[in-house]
């Protein structure tokens, strides 16, 4: 199993700054990167897999939680279509699985507010400042204002924790948060920055799970 930071510029991965063009804007130009990788991993002489003799008609699963609903998808497209036009390298190809999707934010920040609501966990009062954050992100989204409605969503969360007094958002059963700080103290370790030999000036921020 291999966990890998994309597209770049997300988690611990980077690129030359210099190279603006290394950064995708698109879905496309992320299963085309993604797909690369792979290539690397299968064919390079000094890809891992080729040295487990791992090969591209082996059976393959590629999974994608939160935001990579979008990404697990166009990558598993991205193979198919190589397998079946271009015979591709990849063959092996034997699902994807999406956990936790976020695959059209809007949509499910639109539906926070009844979410928490029906379930008991915040009173008509507290939905209804939610449900104005909702009308904020509807505007944001119309206006690509990405940054924003990014915030949008985190202030809902954060009011439905703060009016349960803890609830787990994720796991509505629980009143105890993810130790995600954890994260953080592990990946800013100067043995593990040295280990795979990270850049120490980039800080892991485990709250919105990205770098500072």
């Amino acid at each position: 199993m291999i966990f890998v930071d994309q597209p770049v510029g997300t988690g611990l991965s980077y690129a030359d700054p210099t190279f603006s063009d290394a950064y995708v804007t698109n879905q496309t130009d992320l299963a085309n990167d993604f797909y690369k990788a792979l290539n690397e991993l299968y064919n390079s002489p000094n890809g891992c897999f080729k040295a487990l003799n791992i090969q591209g008609k082996d059976p393959l699963f590629i999974f994608g939680e939160s935001y990579a609903g979008k990404y697990a998808p166009a990558i598993g497209e991205k193979i198919l279509r190589e397998a079946k036009l271009n015979k591709g390298f990849l063959t092996g190809l034997k699902g994807i699985a999406i956990g936790d999707g976020f695959t059209n934010p809007g949509s499910t920040l639109s539906m926070m507010g009844e979410y928490a609501y029906n379930f008991g966990l915040i009173d008509y009062q507290e939905r209804s400042k939610i449900e104005q954050y909702i009308l904020n992100a509807t505007y944001q989204e119309m206006n690509r204002r990405w940054r924003d409605l990014h915030e949008s969503f985190y202030k809902v969360l954060n009011l439905i924790t703060s009016s349960t007094g803890g609830v787990n958002v994720y796991d509505i059963t629980k009143y105890k948060p993810y130790p995600t700080s954890l994260i953080g103290q592990y990946l800013n370790d100067p043995s593990i920055i040295s280990l795979y030999k990270l850049d120490p000036n980039i800080k892991f921020d485990s709250q919105y799970s990205n770098v500072r």
